[in-house]
């Protein structure tokens, strides 16, 4: 009798323990369906991160990181929204003082396409679609802006700048964002060092398949190439005045 009442409390504990497990799954399930996921991939660090409603800080929500960032993404903590979900700014956030470590902006619907701090190109997408390349956009590009900011940039700032020499193609450029400078132009192109936000000398600005503008400037002897415009925003203008 004693071994019957055993078994039967054995049973009821083993169902009341698959209960709450199931109940366990489930609350986990409707959690993660709450939150949109989105793969971010910057070339050789690619992590999972959820967006959440909750604020960590006015107009900045948290980002939740799915196993770890490495990189420039290490510090991941809060996102915005801006121009109408166009654009997605992302901060690490360290004594209640958000720092802008990325921005990408709408390529195409689930996908966005920028820029990390260090120069590094980033690439979002929702889990779950697929990057098909460029398509149509979720509503009118009004504009380029200038990267870090939603300021559109000006008409002189887009495109393959004019020389400001007639006789070989030369103009200065200021970089709005420290630039990392390549052996060729295109973000595979090895990384041979990087220039701030100081006036440089460009003497060639080359249009890409992909609509992005790459410029060469001397370092030393050697010639080296950054980043000037992509369809996500600008990266170097037309300064007023240099020197």
């Amino acid at each position: 009798m004693g071994f019957s009442l055993s078994r039967a409390v054995l049973r009821r504990g083993l169902a009341t323990f698959a209960l709450a497990a199931s109940a366990l799954s489930a609350a986990s399930s409707v959690q993660a369906q709450g939150q949109e996921r989105w793969e971010l991939n910057a070339g050789h660090e690619v992590c999972v991160v959820g967006l959440g409603a909750e604020p960590v800080l006015p107009g900045i929500s948290r980002v939740n990181v799915v196993g770890a960032c490495g990189g420039a993404l290490r510090n991941l903590a809060g996102y915005s929204v801006e121009r109408d979900g166009h654009t997605i700014m992302f901060y690490a956030i360290s004594g209640g003082t958000p720092t802008q470590v990325a921005r990408v902006d709408l390529e195409q619907p689930g996908v966005y396409v920028g820029m990390i701090g260090d120069g590094d190109g980033l690439t979002m997408v929702q889990q779950g679609m697929q990057q098909t390349g460029p398509g149509p956009s979720a509503g009118p590009r009004t504009c380029v802006p200038y990267y870090g900011t939603s300021e559109c940039a000006a008409p002189q700032d887009l495109g393959v700048p004019a020389s400001t020499n007639q006789f070989a193609y030369e103009v200065w450029l200021q970089p709005v964002v420290n630039l990392n400078l390549r052996a060729m132009p295109g973000l595979d192109g090895a990384k041979m060092g990087s220039v701030e936000r100081i006036c440089v000398q460009a003497d060639e600005c080359r249009p890409q398949t992909d609509g992005a503008i790459w410029c060469s400037m001397m370092m030393g002897s050697v010639p080296v190439w950054f980043l000037k415009q992509d369809r996500a925003a600008v990266y170097a203008k037309v300064p007023d005045a240099c020197g």
